[in-house]
């Protein structure tokens, strides 16, 4: 009887950890869109610009599915406009300040790598306790591990590791070349019209590219 039983919670807290475990996994790691590839890409939401040698080209992203492809996460739910900027410069160039104008005329600063994360990282309460309670004490540092594997893998996919960028575009110098990454704003409302402002600098001369990112 007693074998029985173990047997039926063993099941039992395999079918749970596994369920879980789900809810610890990040499928977005390295995707970005391809403005070269139409089915990558709404072409009627592209916006560029271009001053001198430095072309911008920006993309807003305002449907569910697409944030979640690239981000795993529903960030508009979250009150978060996630904007793909791709920058094609040839010669060194530096991204100075990217802000996001309301209808009704605040500016919003960029998210930080940090706040983004902290939207995006899985979480371990729940999951822990369903761990220990089904897993027969043994489930629940599994799912601990996962999920700090997990976060870990999340961190390294908006700020990069050692010679790979990473998915969130930062101030800076941009090298001679192409540029790209994602702006994240704060916002109330992520699908209203608003308007992102870049200005980079060169030569001691500023620049600034207005988008309209509807």
């Amino acid at each position: 009887m007693r074998t029985k039983m173990f047997t039926v919670l063993a099941v039992l807290a395999a079918f749970v950890i596994l369920t879980l475990s789900g809810c610890a996994s990040f499928n977005a790691a390295g995707r970005m869109p391809d403005f070269n590839d139409p089915s990558s890409v709404d072409k009627t939401k592209l916006s560029t610009k271009m001053d001198g040698d430095v072309f911008v080209t920006v993309y807003p992203l305002k449907v569910k599915e697409e944030v979640e492809k690239y981000f795993d996460e529903d960030l508009i739910d979250a009150g978060i406009l996630a904007i793909m900027v791709d920058v094609d410069c040839s010669m060194s160039t530096t991204l100075t300040a990217a802000t996001l104008v309301l209808e009704d005329g605040i500016s919003v600063s960029q998210m930080s790598a940090e706040e983004v994360y902290a939207t995006m990282k899985r979480g371990y309460g729940l999951r822990t306790v369903a761990g220990w309670f089904f897993g027969l004490y043994i489930g629940a540092p599994i799912l601990a591990y996962q999920t700090y594997k997990t976060n870990e893998k999340i961190q390294q996919d908006l700020n990069g590791t050692e010679g790979v960028a990473g998915k969130l575009l930062k101030l800076g110098k941009f090298q001679s070349g192409k540029t790209k990454g994602f702006l994240c704003f704060r916002v109330d409302n992520p699908v209203a019209t608003k308007k992102l402002q870049l200005i980079f600098q060169r030569d001691g001369k500023l620049t600034e590219y207005d988008f309209d990112v509807n």
